[in-house]
């Protein structure tokens, strides 16, 4: 995959349907937060496993001998590795709300709504050639969320004026007859323990703001 072979070469060398590899690979990218096999192919380089094109075997090529073997169940057959990003220390802030899960992901996933419930990213937002991009506290921001999904998961990239993109873990999952809305507040490199609480204190007030207004619907 990092020598950039499109979806039938790589289907031909691994000996699958294209659609396998396709679906695979959307898998891959889902667990990874991206949307793109270019933006995982970054990720993997950073975390130091993936290597420039002709240096190391490629993710898929190097699952070849464990895929051929595990053809007979399908959904084994077409897994792929996952390649881990650098490990930062998190703080999970959470929400439940009295309202279905697939009510709350239809409203928090519409980049419309974003400045209702998340102020402390932005005020207002503007979609320009396909990015979102949103007035915050920390200047003019990109804002580039998962695809649409069925699993809730509503993680996001924030580029900030300086070029750095911070990863933001988020889930809407069902929790009895409503949801819970979980986020990852991931620590920066530098941040100190006080920055580290305000942007904890900051997502979990955005969480609260969403509860509010899905349970005013």
């Amino acid at each position: 995959m990092v020598d950039g072979l499109p979806t039938s070469q790589l289907a031909a060398r691994l000996y699958l349907a294209p659609k396998t590899i396709r679906n695979r690979i959307s898998d891959m990218l889902a667990k990874l937060g991206v949307a793109s096999r270019t933006q995982a192919i970054a990720l993997g380089r950073a975390a130091g496993r993936g290597r420039a094109p002709g240096t190391d075997p490629d993710p898929l090529e190097s699952e070849r001998p464990r895929l051929i073997c595990s053809r007979r169940q399908s959904w084994q057959a077409a897994s792929v590795a996952v390649m881990e990003p650098e490990t930062f220390e998190s703080r999970h802030v959470s929400a439940h709300i009295d309202r279905p899960a697939q009510d709350v992901y239809e409203y928090a996933s519409n980049p419309e709504n974003l400045p209702a419930w998340a102020p402390g990213l932005g005020r207002s937002v503007e979609l320009v050639d396909g990015k979102l991009y949103v007035e915050s506290p920390m200047g003019r921001v990109v804002v580039a969320f998962a695809p649409r999904n069925e699993y809730g998961v509503l993680d996001h990239d924030v580029t900030l004026p300086s070029g750095e993109t911070i990863y933001n873990p988020m889930r809407v999952t069902t929790d009895g007859d409503g949801a819970e809305v979980l986020f990852s507040v991931r620590r920066r490199p530098g941040m100190t323990d006080e920055e580290f609480d305000r942007d904890a204190e900051a997502v979990q007030t955005d969480l609260d703001t969403l509860k509010r207004l899905m349970q005013r619907r």
